[in-house]
């Protein structure tokens, strides 16, 4: 999956956009133990179920794809589209793996926020992070997706 990341479309032919990809348990634990501390209650895995914020962020994902981009580029007004467009192509590339995907900003606003989880990453700070995706093979299987009302206009 991360050989197919690597050639996604660029803005520019910009090379700023860098991909960081968790699948280990134990930097997960560090990450989380670096947001929050060892004995906080909250956690990136949603395990504190009397705690609605705990359950916005990565659901019991044990593996997360983080893009992230500097804020030094040539191209200004496009810093963040880059990360979002490559946030929508693991999503898509992860489900024809078979594998379920959740996105959460407010992962990323945890660990932008926190020194020691971009330590733990290796992500500079001068770098923005947008969005993670925690990833899981899914522990439900569903025949379709939701259905949604249609919200488009034609226009004639």
């Amino acid at each position: 999956m991360m050989d197919t990341m690597s050639s996604i479309p660029t803005g520019g032919n910009n090379t700023s956009l860098k991909f960081s990809v968790v699948e280990n348990k134990s930097v997960m634990k560090k990450l989380n133990e670096a947001i929050f501390g060892k004995n906080y209650q909250m956690s990136l895995f949603g395990e504190d179920t009397e705690n609605d914020f705990s359950r916005l962020r990565l659901y019991n994902a044990p593996c997360c794809f983080i893009a992230y981009k500097t804020n030094r580029t040539k191209f200004k007004n496009g810093t963040m589209t880059e990360p979002g467009m490559s946030i929508a192509y693991f999503d898509l590339l992860a489900n024809s793996y078979g594998l379920g995907c959740i996105i959460t900003n407010q992962t990323a606003d945890l660990i932008s926020k926190s020194k020691n989880a971009r330590r733990v990453l290796n992500i500079p700070e001068d770098y923005e992070i947008l969005a993670v995706v925690g990833f899981k093979y899914p522990e439900i299987e569903f025949a379709r997706g939701v259905e949604k009302k249609k919200k488009t206009a034609y226009l004639k």
